[in-house]
């Protein structure tokens, strides 16, 4: 299935129109846009001056015939110093491949491209992960967990990253898990104050629904707003009883 994968993205990539063509059909490019100055539709041109990819956006009416619009602009390429193909080729080998970026741009190398740098590639990869955090950032405003009488289970850990230069940095993640969807959501707390906590379960649980956490003080306001049930770790390892 990865080699048919393979083989379908190499063909795209072959060549630049054919590439353009699909990511077009895809909506990762657009296909017209609307001209700033008369709001007419624009069309795709070819450009003979120094721009990326050799193709921008103009105004078929003469008084808008100065307007330019990169067809890179507004998407997550715009800036990027890769051909299409070449990004085309990185997303491919992060969400089919499960490359990371340096593994990408050694594969890429392989196909001796003369100009490519890892620096291109991480940028993608960056923009790639950004796009992917704004998705579930609306998605999970969007949909609360606890909803359909679903019961959802909170615990806090704290985790440690070592940086090159020795250093440190520890912060205190709140996890959730809805029973039943096994949706799992993590969000980094500013601080491990009660309001905090309490703030951040309501922001991700429907309130009314039912909750499972353990003793610690953080939780005790979820009684005001959730079916509060609590399990003693420290006792008994697992189980639930009232708060």
């Amino acid at each position: 299935m990865c080699f048919e994968k393979d083989l379908e993205v190499f063909r795209i990539t072959k060549s630049f129109k054919r590439t353009l063509r699909w990511m077009i059909a895809k909506g990762m490019l657009p296909e017209n846009r609307k001209c700033p100055c008369c709001e007419n539709l624009m069309r795709i041109v070819n450009c003979h001056t120094k721009v990326k990819d050799g193709l921008i956006f103009k105004c078929s009416r003469l008084e808008c015939r100065d307007v330019k619009v990169s067809i890179r602009e507004g998407t997550i390429f715009d800036q990027c110093h890769m051909t299409l193909m070449e990004i085309l080729r990185v997303i491919f080998y992060f969400f089919t491949r499960g490359f990371n970026a340096l593994q990408a741009y050694r594969d890429l190398k392989e196909f001796g491209l003369p100009v490519i740098h890892y620096g291109y590639v991480y940028d993608v990869y960056r923009r790639i992960r950004h796009l992917i955090h704004v998705y579930f950032q609306n998605h999970y405003r969007k949909y609360k967990l606890g909803q359909m009488g679903r019961a959802v289970e909170i615990d806090e850990s704290k985790f440690t990253h070592f940086s090159k230069g020795g250093q440190d940095t520890k912060v205190w993640v709140l996890g959730f898990y809805e029973r039943g969807t096994k949706d799992v959501r993590a969000f980094v707390m500013k601080d491990r104050t009660e309001v905090t906590c309490t703030q951040m379960i309501r922001d991700s649980v429907q309130e009314g629904g039912e909750v499972v956490t353990d003793f610690w003080r953080g939780y005790n306001n979820c009684k005001d707003f959730y079916t509060h049930r609590v399990v003693n770790k420290a006792k008994y390892g697992s189980g639930m009883g009232e708060y």
